[in-house]
């Protein structure tokens, strides 16, 4: 059974027989995955009233991870989220207005400031992680879990070559 990028890869292979079109199913498969994925968990994450995508939940995620009371730099929280300062500060200043997070000043750098999750972040934070476990799980639910350990294994070395790393989401 063919999909969409059997056809892709087959109109451009006639195009350019001498072309190796091997990288385009790849990364086609992967981006058009990325999409559909991506489109499906902000549908669920912005069921939340104070959230309006996937990104939002991985900030909130990123303070929950680190501990109850757990204070990170928006450096770091750019890191663990792939975005520029500039963006983080947007996105943080739309959770602070929600009520969902603080920025109090670091104690150690008067420059900067440390971000940590309000009671109301937290139980945010616990209850759109299920419900987006719960969507993830229902994403893969026609893949084995085999099936599942494969694609995340295989994933991983191309992460890496790509220059993914892991962030330390450790308190200050």
């Amino acid at each position: 059974m063919n999909d969409y990028v059997d056809e892709l890869v087959e109109s451009w292979q006639a195009i350019y027989p001498e072309l190796d079109t091997t990288p385009l199913a790849a990364i086609t498969r992967v981006l058009r995955a990325a999409t559909a994925i991506q489109i499906q968990l902000d549908a669920v994450v912005s069921a939340e009233p104070e959230l309006s995508h996937k990104g939002d939940l991985d900030t909130l995620t990123a303070l929950r991870r680190a501990g109850t009371g757990a204070a990170l730099s928006p450096t770091v929280l750019a890191q663990a989220g792939q975005m520029t300062s500039g963006g983080m500060t947007n996105r943080l200043d739309r959770l602070e207005t929600a009520g969902l997070i603080v920025r109090r000043p670091n104690p150690q750098d008067r420059r900067s400031v440390l971000v940590s999750l309000t009671s109301s972040g937290e139980a945010t934070a616990d209850h759109a992680f299920a419900a987006s476990l719960e969507a993830q799980r229902g994403l893969l639910d026609r893949l084995s879990a085999a099936e599942q350990r494969t694609i995340a294994k295989a994933l991983r070395p191309l992460l890496t070559a790509l220059g993914d790393e892991p962030v330390a989401i450790s308190p200050n």
